[in-house]
């Protein structure tokens, strides 16, 4: 969305974005910020200021409060109620010695007096700026809640809550890694848009690691399908080495055509599912992108669900895709069965994982009575008992 702020961490995140960004000339409008610098005070600094198009990150705290002090922050539970997010950051701001902890050496700190913080919601804003679309407005709750875990916030932490604190819903806020919210209790409050995160007052409680955040479909969708590159993936003449893959792992790529397309078959539109799942295969497909459970479970879910809404060839794409994928489990595990001695007790634990997620598929084909893969997949098993 327009005049976003993406918050991201690490190598892997920043300098693509940079890339796209600085030399590409890429959607200036946008203000990229790397977590993982935020302990710097530099970096704090120039965060604040504009660059290109994009406005600086809101932050208020002055730098007498994070300049080579606060690198970490007590918070203690000194009010038996929530606190606004802005009454809590002003009151650590404050040089009042009412405003100070004592601590064990005699010296005093800044703290913040409550782990639960509260963010009310403009629900104009929210609309205005499109961090929700008008067809999800009755969603939108009144008051969003952070809240602390632990005892103590480190600098770039205090910063997000400083940010946070002054958010009036104007400006949206993406990540491009969820658990970068995990601190704050916030998981639950994203938006999954393909290849990152919207921060959105509509509570989606988490339900596994793998599907964290709502999704719509609508807009969601159209980004895989039409917006993303993927490299020629599909091309043979492309090769996808080691890094390639572990960061297509990393930011989930194939299985983001999973994700959307769950949501698709809740809305009873499970011949647009398959359509979407069909074309991730496509874009990223199995002879390239190294088969994970996560990048492949949720495509055999999802084609298993279809069928069962009716969709024909779906069940069919579904046994291809688990055959082709117990195959490389397979080959996997007969070629650690191979080692012995101290070499076997080295793999041991290689062959335990492939033959969990062989067991996983197992259980799908059966749960979605495809006879015909089970019995073959029986076979096997029956086959290692010879052994």
């Amino acid at each position: 969305l327009p005049n976003s702020i993406i918050l991201n961490y690490g190598d892997n995140d920043t300098f693509p974005l940079w890339l796209n960004q600085e030399v590409d000339g890429l959607r200036p409008d946008v203000r990229i910020m790397n977590t993982s610098y935020l302990g710097g005070e530099w970096y704090i600094d120039e965060m604040k200021t504009r660059a290109n198009e994009a406005a600086g990150v809101p932050f208020t705290l002055p730098r007498s409060k994070y300049w080579y002090r606060n690198d970490y922050v007590p918070v203690y539970e000194r009010v038996n109620r929530p606190v606004e997010a802005r009454e809590a950051i002003e009151f650590f701001a404050s040089d009042d010695q009412r405003t100070k902890v004592q601590l064990s050496d005699g010296s005093s700190s800044d703290y913040l007096p409550s782990k639960t913080l509260m963010l009310p919601v403009d629900k104009q804003n929210v609309l205005r700026s499109g961090i929700v679309a008008e067809k999800d407005k009755d969603l939108i709750v009144d008051t969003v809640y952070i809240k602390l875990s632990g005892d103590y916030l480190n600098k770039g932490e205090l910063m997000i809550v400083d940010m946070l604190s002054n958010y009036d819903w104007t400006r949206p806020i993406y990540l491009t890694q969820p658990y970068i919210f995990q601190k704050f209790g916030l998981v639950d409050y994203l938006q999954f848009d393909g290849y990152a995160y919207r921060f959105v007052p509509i509570l989606t409680p988490m339900q596994n690691p793998w599907e964290i955040g709502r999704v719509d479909a609508d807009y969601a969708a159209p980004l895989l399908r039409d917006t993303f590159r993927y490299g020629n993936l599909s091309d043979p003449r492309v090769y996808a080495d080691y890094f390639i893959q572990y960061n297509l792992s990393a930011s989930h790529a194939r299985d983001s055509f999973a994700r959307v397309a769950k949501e698709l078959l809740r809305q009873d539109r499970a011949q647009e599912a398959v359509e979407l799942l069909d074309l991730g295969l496509e874009r990223m497909p199995t002879w390239q992108i190294r088969f994970t459970d996560t990048n492949t479970y949720p495509f055999l879910e999802a084609y298993y669900a279809a069928s069962a809404m009716g969709v024909e060839e779906a069940a069919a794409k579904g046994d291809a895709l688990l055959r082709e994928y117990a195959q490389t489990l397979i080959e996997y595990i007969e070629h650690y069965l191979r080692f012995e001695g101290a070499q076997g007790d080295m793999v041991s634990g290689l062959i335990d994982e492939k033959l969990d997620q062989l067991g996983d598929i197992y259980y799908l084909a059966s749960y979605a009575d495809r006879k015909e893969v089970v019995a073959e997949l029986n076979d096997y098993y029956l086959s290692l008992i010879h052994i």
